[in-house]
C-alpha cells in the first residue's frame, strides 16, 4: 500500500503536466514559423503506392498553405520516415512545393517467429500476420496466436499511427495471455491465464517539441490452471488504467537510425477485490551512427512493481533482458537492463544487406519467491555475436541469429532465432 500512496500523487502529477505541456511546443512551432519560412501552397508526394495522399498530409504541421522552416522540413522528412512504410525519403522545396519522393516498402508481413529456450517448455513461437498500412492509413492492423512462457496465447489489434500533429491516435487490443510459473524453492507450478484488452489515447505530436503523451484504460479477467501443488492461486477481474510520457527524438531506418527515444510510464490498478497492482518502467533507446552502414545502440529498461504477489511481477528472461537467462523463471519486483549492439551491414543485393552483430547483455533484479516475497539481487550477463538478413524493401521482417554465452548468475550457451531485431 506504501507504494500505491507514492505512485497516484506522481501519476497526478504527470497528468496536469500533460494538459499543460503542449501549448509550448505550439508557441515554439510559431515562433520559428516566423523566422526564416517559406511558403508551402502544396506537398508533391511521389511514390507513394498503396498509402493515401492525405494519411502523409496529416503528418504537416498545419493545413495547407502555410509557412515551413527548414527545420519543420526536415521533422517533417523524420515522421514520414518513422512510420516504417518507406526505406528512401528525399525533400526539396520548389519555389511554393514541397516536393517529397518516396520508395514504398512491402506492407503485408507474416508474424513467424521461433525461439528455443533452456528447454523445450521454453521455447516460443509464434505466427500471425500484420498489415502496416491498412485501407492506405498507416495503421496497422494484426493478428497472432503463439507459444511463450509456456502457454498458448493470441491477440488482435489496430494501431493508428503516433506521429500526427493535430488529432489524437488510438490503439485497441483484445488478447489472451497465459503463463507458466515454476520458482526454486517449492515445486507448485500454476499456469495465469489473462484474457481482456486495452483502449489508448495518444495526443497530437506537436512541432517544436519531441514530448507526446499516452492514456490507456485496460481490463482483464485472471484465472488459473494446470495447478500442482499447495498455494493456489485466486481468479479474479483487474481494471486499470496507464500514463506514459514519450521524448521522441529518434530516426528510424532499417540499417542505421539515430537518435533517442525514453519513455517513463505508470500503471495504476488492481482486482476488483481490492488488490492493488502498481507499475512504473523507464525506458530508453539510443542509437548513434558510425558511418554509412554501421550503427551503436543502446536500449535500457529499469521496471518496479509492488511486492506481495508474483503473478503481478515483471519478468525478465532470455526473450526480453539477457540472452541466455531462462526465460518464465524470473518473475521480479524490480527488473534493470541493458542491451549494447553494434551492428555493421554489407549490401548483397538491391535492398537486401547482410549484418553481422556484436552485443553484450547485463541485468540487475530482484527475483519473487513463489509467496511474492522480494529475494536478494542477482546479477546476469551475458555476450556475443549475431547475423541479420535485413530485407529493406520489407516491412519490419528479417532474419535473425543471434548465439549468446551467459556469464552470470550461471554459464550456458543459447543460439536463437527471430525475424525481428531483439529491439
Amino acid at each position: 500500500m506504501k507504494i500505491k500512496a507514492a505512485v497516484d500523487p506522481i501519476f497526478l502529477l504527470l497528468v496536469a503536466i500533460s494538459l499543460v505541456a503542449p501549448s509550448q511546443p505550439l508557441a515554439q512551432a510559431a515562433n520559428e514559423t516566423r523566422l526564416n519560412a517559406q511558403e508551402i501552397t502544396e506537398v508533391e508526394l511521389i511514390g507513394l503506392e498503396s498509402t493515401r495522399k492525405d494519411a502523409v498530409l496529416d503528418l504537416l504541421p498545419r493545413s495547407l498553405p502555410t509557412q515551413m522552416t527548414d527545420e519543420e522540413v526536415r521533422e517533417y522528412s523524420r515522421r514520414i520516415k518513422n512510420l516504417g512504410l518507406f526505406d528512401s525519403i528525399q525533400t526539396s522545396i520548389e519555389g511554393t512545393h514541397l516536393k517529397v519522393q518516396l520508395r514504398h516498402k512491402s506492407t503485408l508481413s507474416p508474424i513467424v517467429s521461433f525461439s528455443s529456450g533452456k528447454t523445450f517448455e521454453d521455447s516460443s513461437a509464434t505466427l500471425g500476420v500484420i498489415e502496416h498500412d491498412f485501407l492506405g492509413s498507416a495503421s496497422k492492423v494484426g493478428a497472432k496466436a503463439s507459444y511463450a512462457e509456456r502457454g498458448v496465447n493470441f491477440a488482435v489489434w489496430a494501431d493508428q499511427h503516433p506521429y500526427s500533429a493535430n488529432q489524437w491516435a488510438k490503439e485497441y487490443e483484445i488478447h489472451r495471455y497465459s503463463s507458466g510459473f515454476r520458482f526454486s524453492d517449492t515445486t507448485s507450478t500454476w499456469s495465469r491465464n489473462r484474457l481482456g484488452g486495452f483502449l489508448e489515447w495518444l495526443s497530437p505530436f506537436h512541432y517544436g517539441g519531441q514530448m507526446r503523451y499516452e492514456f490507456q484504460v485496460s481490463s482483464y479477467y485472471e484465472s488459473y490452471s494446470n495447478q500442482t501443488g499447495a498455494g493456489s492461486p485466486s481468479d479474479g477481474l483487474y481494471l486499470g488504467a496507464l500514463f506514459e510520457m514519450i521524448y521522441d527524438a529518434y530516426l528510424w531506418d532499417d540499417l542505421t537510425p539515430s537518435g533517442y527515444r525514453w519513455s517513463l510510464e505508470l500503471r495504476p490498478g488492481g482486482l476488483t477485490r481490492g488488490t492493488f497492482r502498481g507499475e512504473a518502467r523507464l525506458k530508453f533507446l539510443g542509437a548513434v551512427p558510425l558511418g554509412d552502414q554501421s550503427v551503436l545502440y543502446l536500449n535500457t529498461s529499469a521496471a518496479a512493481a509492488n511486492s506481495g504477489d508474483v503473478n503481478h511481477s515483471i519478468i525478465i528472461g532470455s526473450q526480453q533482458g539477457v540472452r541466455g537467462l531462462p526465460d518464465s523463471f524470473y518473475r521480479s519486483a524490480i527488473a534493470n537492463f541493458a542491451n549494447i549492439e553494434f551492428r555493421h551491414a554489407f549490401r548483397l543485393l538491391s535492398r537486401i544487406y547482410i549484418q553481422p552483430v556484436l552485443f553484450t547483455d547485463v541485468a540487475v533484479f530482484q527475483a519473487m519467491d513463489s509467496r511474492g516475497q522480494v529475494t536478494d539481487w542477482t546479477t546476469a550477463l551475458s555476450a556475443g555475436t549475431g547475423l541479420r538478413i535485413v530485407p529493406t524493401g520489407l516491412t519490419d521482417l528479417l532474419f535473425r541469429m543471434d548465439a549468446a554465452r551467459l556469464l552470470l548468475p550461471s554459464t550456458s550457451w543459447l543460439v536463437q532465432f527471430g525475424i525481428s531485431q531483439y529491439f
